[in-house]
């Protein structure tokens, strides 16, 4: 297809993608699709390294969903998992896309996810070598001859789909095999890979007084107050025994320095509730549970005048405890898990690739006028996480370094029919691409990634 074509086609899935959160990307909250009935699941053989021809082989699995699939088109979407569980997770606007452009949906499961385990050995050694960012982006262009099998296409297009680190993905595996792919859709997607992302926090204060989705001046400022005090308090004996019955923490949970830290500001996903108990990135102006995104959190935070028992309702119905019962908040338990050899899950795969380059940790200061506690101490416990896999700062700054000189962080070094998509209260866009440039297309939006009027595109003209 010619490049006008691929922009037309990238914009009218942009216009089917008008299922955005308050935070304007399409993965959002909502993961309902679980179109089960509608699933085949298929393994093909995969190189287990692909910088050693003699490495061998695994099953690398997919899911493959024909609902809407139109055989004189012969386009399909394809999908990179992270850690998740599919095709339960699979997002929900890609339903939309399919349904609107008549695609098939394939779905690629992570290496080193699901069944998809390239060695049963998951050591850090192991892992440092096998579950890269570089054997991922190689892992794509295998899956070709089998999807033009399944869908009976020896013509077959394939459109790269991801979101977040996978949204990344798709733009990198664009960008490194332009004949087999033609063209990546990334939403909310970090291309300027950093350890230390600092405007993340800044955009979550904006967000939290953002009128526009809810917020205020007042609650962003009831949210800052309340956590200053609960680290403040944490300074007392006496406070921080108030603190754990205020929140229904375990008695002596606050003692140790890096509990506190992990309880509302670590980025290691068990410990991402901070005392609010949602994710900003996550916002969705449409979701239904009491406390689940800036305006039901910030209406609450209005009706209580005291910001840290305004605070800690919040986050008791969003992190609810039986009665009788006390919530637990260890860090040793958490860097155990990511420290254990034989331990498969997806958590900790998930931040062994944060670890091995992906990084973009999240400090909270008071230079980036972060909402939440406001410490030196976020950043380095972030970075301490990746000691469980014997990666220590100095290394984690090469692996990232690596990362961004290998893919060209906004650049993208020269990759072609890429459609990056973000809202303009993401706290991904400081390290996304905003701007059209040659070869990609940006969409950024408010509430949603629509925009205004637009009524999608003809892919025949």
């Amino acid at each position: 297809m010619l490049n006008w074509q691929i922009a037309s086609l990238l914009l009218s899935i942009a216009a089917a993608l008008n299922v955005g959160d308050g935070i304007g990307k399409w993965r959002g909250s909502n993961y309902s699709t679980r179109l089960t009935d509608d699933w085949v699941k298929g393994v093909f053989q995969q190189k287990v390294d692909h910088f050693n021809m003699s490495s061998g082989y695994f099953e690398q699995a997919f899911y493959l969903n024909r609902e809407f699939y139109d055989t004189a088109q012969q386009i399909a979407i394809l999908y990179l998992g992270d850690f998740a569980d599919y095709p339960d997770n699979c997002p929900a606007g890609m339903k939309a896309v399919a349904e609107a452009n008549k695609f098939a949906i394939v779905i690629l499961e992570h290496r080193y996810s699901g069944s998809s385990f390239p060695t049963s050995d998951v050591s850090a050694p192991k892992l440092k070598q096998l579950l890269t960012i570089h054997q991922t982006v190689e892992d794509c262009p295998t899956i070709l001859p089998h999807r033009k099998e399944h869908l009976n296409a020896p013509n077959l297009k394939i459109i790269l789909f991801g979101d977040s680190y996978p949204g990344a993905l798709a733009a990198w595996v664009r960008q490194k095999h332009p004949a087999q792919f033609v063209g990546a859709v990334s939403s909310s997607s970090a291309f300027d890979v950093q350890l230390a992302l600092e405007k993340y926090s800044t955009i979550e204060a904006d967000d939290l007084s953002n009128k526009n989705l809810g917020g205020s001046e007042a609650c962003l400022e009831k949210v800052v107050k309340a956590h200053k005090t609960f680290g403040d308090w944490l300074g007392s004996a006496d406070k921080g025994r108030q603190l754990e019955r205020k929140f229904k923490l375990c008695k002596n949970q606050l003692e140790a320095r890096s509990n506190q830290i992990a309880l509302y500001s670590s980025q290691i996903e068990s410990w991402s509730d901070r005392l609010l108990g949602i994710f900003v990135q996550e916002n969705d102006p449409e979701c239904k549970e009491v406390y689940c995104n800036i305006e039901r959190v910030c209406k609450r935070l209005g009706e209580t005048e005291d910001p840290l028992d305004a605070v800690a309702s919040v986050y008791l119905v969003n992190n609810p405890v039986p009665a009788g019962a006390c919530r637990l908040v260890e860090w040793p338990f958490l860097m155990k898990r990511l420290t254990d050899p034989h331990n498969k899950s997806g958590e900790r795969m998930r931040e062994f690739v944060y670890c091995r380059g992906f990084a973009q940790r999240q400090p909270c200061t008071e230079k980036n006028n972060c909402p939440w506690l406001r410490t030196d101490d976020v950043l380095k416990q972030a970075i301490t996480a990746c000691e469980a896999f014997d990666i220590s700062e100095e290394k984690l700054k090469k692996y990232v370094a690596e990362v961004q000189t290998e893919y060209g962080g906004k650049e993208l070094s020269g990759a072609t029919n890429i459609l990056s998509i973000n809202g303009g209260a993401d706290p991904w866009i400081s390290a996304s691409i905003t701007e059209d440039k040659v070869g990609v297309r940006a969409l950024v939006g408010g509430r949603r990634i629509y925009i205004p009027g637009y009524q999608g595109v003809d892919k025949n003209h």
